[in-house]
């Protein structure tokens, strides 16, 4: 029997190859997700910080307007 190994190393290295690249893409993905949660929550905790602002200038109107 004439059995050579190289079609099978061959096949072998390229199921390597392409695990990796899938894992390489999962890691890439996975960081970007990230990345894009944590600038919501940035922009979630600027929004709130408005909204604060915005309530505290409401309350100030109030008090002037009782004033006069």
């Amino acid at each position: 029997m004439n059995f050579s190994l190289k079609p099978f190393v061959l096949f072998v290295l390229s199921l390597l190859a392409v695990w990796a690249g899938f894992v390489v893409i999962v890691i890439i993905f996975k960081n970007k997700i990230k990345n894009r949660k944590d600038s919501r929550n940035d922009n979630y905790d600027d929004f709130e910080s408005r909204y604060k602002n915005l309530d505290e200038t409401i309350e100030r109107k109030k008090q002037e307007s009782k004033e006069e």
